[in-house]
């Protein structure tokens, strides 16, 4: 089984798919829980996953373990292997953090803070007011809001950050209204660093407010549809830190063969996979099939050669 953060994420929700189509290319039988995110929504999925005697659940988009620990708990003691995919930040080297059977990390921190530093050269030197969206139910959102403020305090004292936390299940209805509010309370906001990529709401709340002046950074997820609307005269966005939905789920189905097939594990950071970040200046190579969509063409290939080898 593998199980997304959020169906309604589109990246999420094809690695997902991704994964299980990895899983049934070697023979395996896959399911894919769909779900509308939160830990409502994954409980059923861990105790389905348990009382259907699954080999293995792969939880996608980093799904915090603590928030569901009883369930994965059990499921492991039913003899469920559990995988967390992207559950930490690949620079920090964040090690398993022993609930799960074992993990892998993501380096979304790195091109996060990337995307804020263009943001910074293309103030000039000015100083930013920022507007901060993030999900601090899941993982890697609180890594890069801890890295983003740290980036910020270092660099820029004149800068100001205005947060808002919207967790995952709410994004459908909570987040275009939170932005807009924030926006029109503080109309002096240039810069939205967005933790993940749910663009149209957001260019929603933007266009709602009537400051044509704010623009996104970070939107960490690389939805296509979203980095190709990078080429409309009227683009918001400026940058999009994006890793290849194919190459997450071979590093994830990498990981779910090893434990299933009893084969040593590698340290969680040595399964991250390639990210990059898109630009007005770069994002036709996202929908560039002979360039791997802007990450290369070689590691399907080497991983399929790897489980060949095996």
């Amino acid at each position: 089984m593998v199980m997304p953060t959020a169906s309604q994420l589109p990246p999420c929700e094809a690695i997902a798919k991704n994964t299980a189509k990895l899983a049934e290319s070697v023979g395996m039988k896959a399911t894919v829980f769909d779900n509308a995110g939160g830990p409502q929504a994954w409980i059923p999925g861990v105790q389905q996953a348990t009382s259907q005697k699954y080999a293995a659940l792969v939880l996608v988009c980093g799904i915090d373990p603590n928030l569901i620990k009883p369930q994965i708990e059990a499921a492991k003691a039913a003899g469920v292997a559990v995988i967390d995919s992207g559950l930490g930040d690949a620079d920090l080297k964040t090690p398993n953090d022993g609930i799960v059977t074992a993990s892998t990390d993501i380096g979304e921190g790195r091109p996060y803070i990337a995307a804020a530093g263009l943001a910074f050269l293309a103030a000039n030197g000015k100083p930013i007011h920022f507007l901060e969206w993030t999900s601090n139910d899941i993982p890697s959102s609180v890594v890069m809001s801890k890295a983003f403020h740290k980036l910020v305090a270092d660099n820029c004292p004149g800068c100001k950050i205005t947060s808002i936390n919207v967790p995952s299940p709410e994004w459908g209805t909570k987040l275009q209204p939170a932005v807009a509010s924030a926006l029109t309370a503080n109309p002096d906001i240039t810069v939205i660093m967005a933790t993940f990529d749910a663009v149209p709401p957001i260019e929603a709340a933007i266009k709602g407010s009537g400051n044509k002046n704010v623009r996104i950074y970070g939107a960490t997820g690389g939805t296509a549809e979203y980095i190709a609307q990078m080429g409309a005269a009227d683009n918001k966005m400026m940058t999009n830190v994006a890793s290849s939905v194919s190459w997450r789920a071979y590093s994830a189905a990498d990981l779910m063969f090893r434990v299933v097939s009893g084969v040593a594990t590698p340290d969680p950071w040595m399964e991250a996979d390639g990210m990059r970040i898109f630009t007005p200046d770069s994002y036709k190579e996202s929908a560039d099939a002979s360039v791997g969509y802007g990450y290369g063409t070689e590691y399907p290939k080497d991983y399929e050669s790897l489980w060949l080898d095996q």
